[in-house]
Parts: C-alpha cells; sequence; structure tokens
C-alpha cells in the first residue's frame, strides 16, 4: 500500500507569512497616513495662496463690491484671526470703507458685511502663527493680519493688528509669514511678499 505525501504548510511557515503580511501592511498603512497627511497640508496651503492671488486679481480688475451696488473702487484681501479659537479658516473679504482692515458686521452670508467667503481647511489643517520678517509682530504679540489689494498698485498692503483690533504702530511689513500645521505634526510657511509674490516651503 502507498501514500500519498500531503503538500501543505508547516505552522512555522504559516506563522512566517503571517509575519510577512503584517508587516507589509503595516508599513502601507503608515506610508498612506504619511501621504495623506503631506497631501493635506499642500493642498491647503496652495488653496490659500491661490486665495491670495484671487484677491489681488479682484483689486486690481475692480470687481463690484457687491451685485448691483453699482462700487468698483473697493479693495480686495484676506483676513487672518488668530483669536478665532480653533484658527481653521480665514476670510476673503472686499475692503468696502477703505481702511485696510476686514469690518465683520453681520457676518458671512448676511446684511451688511465685507465677507465674501470663510474658507475652512480641510483634514486638520490650522494655522498656528502669523509673522513677518521683521521682528514687531512677534514681539507685539499681533492677532490679526490683513492682506489687501487696491487698483492701480499691484502691490500687497500688508498690516497686523493688536488684540483689540487696532493698527500696530508698525503695523506695516514688506512681508506676511502664515505658518500651517498639519493633524501629523508637518508644517508648510506661506510667504506673501509685499509685491504680491507667494512661496510655500514645508519644514
Amino acid at each position: 500500500m502507498s501514500f500519498k505525501k500531503n503538500n501543505g504548510f508547516t505552522l512555522i511557515e504559516v506563522m512566517i507569512t503571517v509575519a510577512i503580511v503584517t508587516i507589509l501592511s503595516a508599513t502601507a498603512v503608515v506610508n498612506y497616513y504619511s501621504f495623506n497627511d503631506r497631501l493635506s497640508l499642500s493642498s491647503a496651503g496652495q488653496e490659500m495662496a491661490l486665495n491670495i492671488r484671487q484677491s489681488q486679481v479682484y483689486g486690481l480688475n475692480v470687481k463690484e463690491a457687491s451685485v448691483g451696488g453699482g462700487i468698483f473702487t473697493s479693495g480686495y484681501g484676506i483676513y487672518f484671526n488668530m483669536d478665532s479659537g480653533s484658527n481653521d479658516n480665514y476670510i476673503v473679504f472686499v475692503d468696502k470703507d477703505g481702511d485696510q482692515k476686514y469690518d465683520e458686521d453681520s457676518g458671512c452670508g448676511s446684511g451688511n458685511t465685507e465677507c465674501v467667503e470663510s474658507v475652512f481647511l480641510k483634514n486638520g489643517v490650522t494655522i498656528s502663527f502669523i509673522d513677518s520678517v521683521e521682528s514687531c509682530p512677534a514681539s507685539n504679540s499681533a492677532r490679526y493680519l490683513t492682506i489687501t489689494f487696491l487698483r492701480p498698485n499691484p502691490d500687497a498692503d500688508i498690516s497686523f493688528f493688536n488684540s483689540g483690533g487696532n493698527n500696530k504702530a508698525c503695523s506695516k511689513m514688506s512681508s506676511a509669514l502664515i505658518t500651517l500645521n498639519s493633524r501629523g505634526g508637518r508644517s508648510m510657511i506661506l510667504s506673501v511678499e509685499k509685491t504680491g509674490q507667494i512661496y510655500t516651503q514645508e519644514s
């Protein structure tokens, strides 16, 4: 009588296979979250840069302040509020009164307001810091930042404000630095120059 040999796996072979699959799966998951975290931060920075550039275009091309309002002389800009709590959004606004500040009034989407759009950052990205290459805003605890554009000057007007909303004595800066943080701990600095140039640098 002859017996047919069984070509199955031994317990050791199964354990080794499971271990290899587990290691490969864990590596894939870590790489996925790392890639997704980096992508979220990059997307937030690019969207912010695009909104700043759009404000510049609106300001230089004399976009009407409100539909049917007949006002074509207003500047446009971006407003950052570090006292908002979560720091997960910023405002695109039209500077109707020309004071180079954002006047909230009744808020976005209702009544008399300078708000054009409230842009919320996605996937856990937040704004952690506003600063400039000059030391004044940091040393004087600037809490608000506006970047505005008004025809015919293509340059950005960069202004910092204190916690009371008052213009800093040294508010007129040549650049603005906005630091974005991802959920996974990555950082990106978005630099806006007075000339209107925008740079992003991930650290």
